[in-house]
């Protein structure tokens, strides 16, 4: 191996840990450097998304504004991946699926303390719309909220009848989405922008085999 590939190699090893350990400590820590750094971050980025729910709803977006809203819906796809994977799947199923059906795995809906609370007080029947805080059940206000639930004796279906976003021109419906400890405010205008197709999306599990 030559030295100037085995420099080459050198200097990206530490550039991605660099890299990775900046959102370590932005994401993570709470020093006062990575929590001055977490703030200035955080200011920085829902002002910007701020902005550029204004424009959509100016209809003032360019060609550049677009590029990057699907550069950072594909971010933000990869990056709740890890935490947020139902959420993770819809998202990408709404900007750049076809509108079919979506079924989500239940594999954590089935063991959600909330979503268990409220199967056991509503009982049999069909409900919904239903709304819950973000901080009720952070996985699931960020998949389905509202949702709907049809509980029977042997399954319970978590659903939404139809995906859809706040219209362009509206900039007061937004949603918190953590990574780690950075809150990051998104607008769903900006998701309408890129033209995303409505579809039914649901989970269904057996009450036996929970």
């Amino acid at each position: 191996m030559s030295k100037k590939l085995k420099l080459l190699l050198w200097l990206i090893f530490v550039t991605v840990t660099a890299v990775l350990l900046l959102a370590l400590s932005i994401t993570q820590l709470d020093d006062k450097f990575s929590s001055r750094m977490r703030e200035l971050v955080q200011q920085n980025i829902n002002n910007y998304i701020a902005r550029i729910s204004v424009s959509t709803a100016n209809d003032s977006l360019t060609i550049v504004d677009t590029s990057i809203l699907h550069a950072c819906a594909l971010t933000g796809v990869a990056v709740s991946r890890f935490s947020y994977p139902e959420a993770s799947t819809s998202l990408f199923h709404t900007i750049y699926g076809n509108g079919e059906d979506l079924e989500l795995s239940s594999s954590y809906f089935k063991q959600s303390i909330y979503l268990r609370d409220k199967i056991k007080e509503l009982g049999n029947g069909q409900y919904g719309p239903l709304s819950l805080k973000q901080s009720d059940d952070w996985r699931l206000s960020l998949a389905l909220n509202p949702y709907y639930l049809t509980i029977t004796d042997e399954k319970i279906k978590l659903f939404h009848p139809k995906i859809v976003f706040a219209a362009p021109n509206a900039q007061d419906v937004y949603t918190v989405v953590p990574i780690g400890k950075l809150d990051i405010k998104v607008y769903d205008n900006i998701i309408s922008a890129l033209e995303p197709s409505p579809f039914y999306v649901f989970s269904e599990w057996d009450i036996n085999k929970l």
